[in-house]
């Protein structure tokens, strides 16, 4: 089966959940924070940046310097997914 470009990734929602508390993180506080290769912390950056959920900020003095932010959109859909991870569509419970 086929993903939607849209639909995030087990490790891509850790890393969005992570960067909506902890923002504008380097990508090897992400590497050393989930115990990552950092190729694929470049890869789940790279996805979730294509996604329009978070951007890289290259430093003014250093450009080899990166800080990665969390955009409004990753930050609605960290708290979408959350939810629903807590409260499934078929789930019949009160909220």
């Amino acid at each position: 089966p086929t993903r939607r470009v849209q639909e995030v990734t087990q490790g891509e929602m850790a890393v969005l959940g992570y960067l909506h508390k902890h923002d504008n993180i380097t990508p090897s506080e992400l590497s050393e924070e989930f115990d990552l290769t950092t190729a694929r912390i470049a890869n789940i950056l790279n996805s979730l940046e294509k996604k329009k959920y978070l951007v890289r900020i290259h430093d003014s003095v250093d450009r080899r310097k990166v800080q990665v932010t969390i955009t409004e959109l990753g930050k609605t859909v960290a708290v979408q997914k959350k939810q629903e991870i807590w409260y499934p569509k078929d789930w019949k419970g009160d909220r």
